[in-house]
């Protein structure tokens, strides 16, 4: 395995020859689509090794790609949630800074993520992206401890993938993240009892 700085190296690397590839060709979106998902890696790292205002910085620029694309496929799905996607992201490292704009952000990652499933209501993919939306907000209401608003998101988090769970539709990481937002739940719902709500 490569050191965090050996990866992020050569991550820098890949994203160096996406954004040629991208340059060359301008209309190809899936070269576009590379270069934002390259950021979105740099910026987990950076999220990582601490450094999360430039993680912030690599978000935003991933996200602007995203809509940019899909602004000019508005009828492709995957795209929009990837945006979603950006929303979160990005909003699970504005409130480690303690950014309130965080909020907002997560707000239109849940909105995003709701209609899209809305709109295909049988799709399970769409249906844990709501729950993964929901607690991202989740987390920065208790980091902003906002006990109330983060046990709504949790509560409903939990109850999607526990119905997801018992019809058979999900496994593997989705279960785990039943199990922790479960247990985060608890906690939430054991600091509420203890101040009174």
């Amino acid at each position: 395995l490569k050191r965090p700085a050996e990866a992020l190296a050569s991550q820098r690397q890949a994203l160096a020859e996406f954004e040629a590839l991208a340059a060359a060709d301008p209309r190809n979106a899936a070269a576009s689509n590379d270069v934002a998902i390259s950021q979105s890696k740099i910026a987990e790292m950076l999220d990582a090794a601490g450094d999360r205002r430039a993680a912030v910085l690599e978000y935003e620029r991933a996200l602007a790609i995203h809509q940019s694309l899909a602004g000019s496929d508005p009828t492709n799905d995957s795209l929009q949630l990837e945006v979603a996607s950006d929303y979160n992201r990005l909003a699970t490292t504005q409130a480690k800074l303690g950014d309130r704009a965080s909020l907002a952000n997560h707000d239109r990652a849940v909105t995003m993520t709701r209609a899209l499933s809305a709109a295909n209501a049988q799709n399970i993919e769409l249906q844990v992206a709501v729950a993964l939306a929901l607690t991202g907000r989740g987390e920065a209401y208790v980091h902003f401890k906002e006990w109330a608003t983060a046990e709504r998101d949790y509560a409903e988090a939990v109850e999607l993938l526990a119905k997801l769970q018992k019809d058979g539709a999900i496994q593997g990481t989705d279960v785990e993240t039943l199990e922790t937002a479960r247990k985060e739940l608890a906690t939430i719902r054991g600091r509420m009892n203890r101040s009174g709500g």
